[in-house]
C-alpha cells in the first residue's frame, strides 16, 4: 500500500531513523541538492539497481523526487519488486515542497 507523506512528517522519521529515504531524480538533480540522509536510486535505472532485499525488513520506506510524480512510479515498482512489501510512502509535492516547507538540503 502506497500512502502520502507530509514533509513535516518526514522530517521528524528522518530525525528519529524511523525510515529510509530514496530519492530517485536523476544525477545532476542529485548532485545539485538533495535532502541528507537520501539514498540514490534514479527511476532511469530504478527496476535494474533497486535491491529489496536491502530495505524489506525496514516498515517505512519513503520515495522522493522533484513534484512527487516519479517517486509514485517508484514506490509502485517497489511494490512489486518486494516479495513483502513494508510501509512504502511517496513524499507529496517531492522536494519542492520540503524546500517550500522552510526544510534545509544540501549539496
Amino acid at each position: 500500500m502506497i500512502l502520502l507523506i507530509q514533509p513535516s512528517t518526514l522530517q521528524d522519521w528522518l530525525k528519529n531513523g524511523a525510515c529510509i529515504l530514496i530519492d530517485v531524480r536523476e544525477d545532476d538533480e542529485f548532485a545539485a541538492e538533495h535532502i541528507k540522509g537520501a539514498k540514490f536510486h534514479p527511476l532511469s535505472t530504478f527496476p535494474q539497481n533497486f535491491v529489496s532485499d536491502t530495505y524489506a525488513a525496514h516498515p517505512k520506506i519513503v520515495f522522493q523526487c522533484r513534484s512527487g510524480k516519479r517517486s509514485d512510479t517508484a514506490c509502485r515498482i517497489a511494490s512489486e519488486l518486494m516479495p513483502h512489501p513494508t510501509g512504502l510512502y511517496n513524499l507529496e509535492g517531492g522536494i519542492l515542497a520540503w524546500k517550500e516547507a522552510g526544510l534545509p538540503t544540501q549539496i
